[in-house]
């Protein structure tokens, strides 16, 4: 019976393991018209915590967000709402979820929203 107990537990913790995260833009969303400067952004992220590099437990779903505009890393963001600084254009928005060591998720969880900077 003991040998059951730890089997079901077992199991349960590996059914929480298998949840896939996900991250995806609130705002701006794609195609969006904004304003030149200090843009607003919010992220969902789901079955993963956003943390400080610094407080990486090795083996668990956390770490950050990479941000990077027209394909460039600007931002390790830590946090779902914060802004960036965008130039008038037409600019690609990419969050790519990454573990606090610096490794990427494989396969990899992005998400991409292409946005109008007026």
């Amino acid at each position: 019976m003991l040998l059951a107990l730890a089997l079901a537990c077992a199991a349960d913790k590996h059914d929480t393991a298998e949840d896939t995260p996900t991250v995806t833009f609130l705002a701006p969303l794609d195609g969006d018209v904004v304003t030149a400067g200090d843009v607003p952004v919010s992220l969902l992220v789901e079955d993963f915590l956003l943390k400080s590099p610094a407080v990486h437990n090795v083996g668990t779903g956390e770490g950050y967000a990479q941000m990077r505009v027209d394909g460039v890393d600007t931002l390790a963001a830590m946090r779902t709402n914060f802004t960036l600084e965008l130039a008038a254009g037409e600019h690609t928005l990419e969050a790519e979820l990454f573990y606090t060591d610096g490794d990427a998720l494989a396969p990899a969880v992005t998400t991409r929203v292409t946005v109008t900077v007026e």
